[in-house]
């Protein structure tokens, strides 16, 4: 659904909210080890499964620096897109579909606030630069 233009900022959020949760929670993202976690269950060896979740770990790796960069621009995002990317972005353990149905924000429109605040956001984001 995001436009091609829009898919830097798309990993780049992803990539910041798997970082915050890393962050916040002082382990690993969720996210990343329920996506092991299937593939663990195929019998593997542990030093296998260890190797191949170490390296998705550093591929989300985002820089202190990278990280303040994120932030800074996605708090100067407008309200109402910013509360979007942050549902959609940052994992927690409530679907981001019921978190969107507890703010009551129906798909089309948290589909229209997503693509605005992604617009917002790059250019916020690039600006910095």
């Amino acid at each position: 659904e995001v436009p091609e233009r829009l898919a830097h900022a798309d990993e780049l959020l992803t990539r910041y909210g798997r970082w915050a949760v890393q962050s916040g929670r002082g382990g690993t993202p969720y996210t990343v080890d329920r996506q092991f976690i299937r593939e663990a269950d195929r019998r593997e060896s542990l030093e296998a499964y260890q190797r191949r979740r170490e390296t998705a770990l550093r591929e989300l790796a985002l820089t202190v620096i990278d990280a303040m960069r994120v932030q800074r621009a996605l708090a100067r995002v407008p309200d109402r897109e910013r509360i979007v990317l942050t549902v959609l972005y940052v994992p927690k353990k409530v679907p981001p579909r019921e978190q969107l149905r507890i703010l009551r924000i129906p798909p089309r429109l948290s589909r229209e606030r997503h693509l605005n605040g992604l617009r917002i956001f790059w250019n916020l984001h690039e600006v910095q630069r």
